[in-house]
């Protein structure tokens, strides 16, 4: 017999909330002062007014930087509280984030390159040389937004300066100017996610706003989330599974999010247990290398209520 899911309640009533820079501002409205963001590893937390105001700024200065709303913003690094807000203010500009595996060079990164012609990047200063190889595929990106410690970033820059590109520090980004930023309307494409390629190149999958709004909030409807909630996610943010359906589920719930470096089967249990998650996800396989570990005493010594 055929099971149906009739429980979902959309968190936002009107559709033309289904966006992201409208529950954004909606939470940073209600509760300003709670955290959203924690990084751990980086000893780094940001409220959810502080969410709010990094955005904007973030978003004003891809638009000084010559994008415009409808535009493609390209994102290489790996987890940290940058991808949060590159994402974020990609789109409370109006732009779609293409993020990229940040495994892939070669003919792989430049079909998806190709495919979505980004007029901007945020990457980590270790994938410029893979970008130099297949430069042609990337005569669409207009300028670089760099992060890294400040000596990877000065290498960085002058390595991209040297071969023709416009660059600048993701630091200097943070600190831009605020401007008149526009309207984000529910249908507005918000990203494309690239399919896994398992049967050739990878496909792009174009996303509207309700689109990645949608898959988010069935999550907080599946995972029953609440402000009182804890999110924890250890895979990269390129996926969904850690963005539209951990960091966003988080944003539209009003919960706090916890961003892990990588996932590591030994030091899981141990990450729930300091980060008092109460809601974390897997992938497949990533259950079963949990499993395996070998128990300890203390396994049960944490608040996680739902996978």
């Amino acid at each position: 017999m055929t099971k149906f899911y009739n429980e979902y309640s959309p968190t936002f009533t009107s559709r033309f909330d289904w966006n992201s820079p409208a529950v954004l501002r909606t939470r940073a409205e209600k509760h300003p002062d709670k955290i959203y963001l924690e990084v751990p590893w980086a000893n780094e937390s940001y409220s959810y007014a502080e969410t709010l105001n990094l955005a904007e700024r973030v978003g004003s200065g891809m638009l000084s930087a010559g994008a415009t709303p409808g535009d493609r913003m390209l994102i290489m690094i790996p987890n940290c509280s940058a991808y949060i807000f590159a994402w974020l203010g990609s789109s409370i500009a109006g732009l779609a984030e293409v993020p990229i595996n940040t495994a892939y060079r070669g003919a792989f990164l430049a079909h998806q390159v190709k495919t979505t012609t980004p007029t901007l990047a945020v990457i980590s200063p270790e994938f410029i040389e893979r970008i130099i190889d297949v430069s042609d595929a990337f005569d669409s990106v207009k300028h670089y937004f760099l992060v890294g410690t400040d000596e990877e970033v000065e290498i960085g820059l002058s390595t991209l300066i040297k071969h023709g590109y416009s660059a600048s520090s993701w630091q200097d980004l943070l600190a831009s100017e605020k401007l008149n930023l526009p309207s984000v309307a529910h249908a507005d494409l918000g990203s494309i996610f690239f399919t896994s390629g398992t049967t050739g190149l990878s496909k792009g999958v174009m996303m509207p706003h309700a689109h990645m709004y949608l898959f988010a909030d069935e999550t907080v409807s599946l995972t029953r989330l609440t402000e009182d909630d804890t999110y924890m996610s250890c895979g990269p943010l390129f996926h969904g599974n850690s963005q539209f359906l951990a960091a966003y589920p988080a944003l539209i719930a009003g919960s706090r999010y916890v961003l892990q470096e990588r996932f590591s089967a030994s030091e899981w249990i141990n990450q729930i247990r300091d980060s008092k998650a109460t809601v974390t996800n897997f992938i497949g396989v990533m259950m079963d290398f949990v499993w395996q570990q070998e128990p300890k005493t203390n396994d049960s010594d944490n608040d996680l209520r739902c996978v």
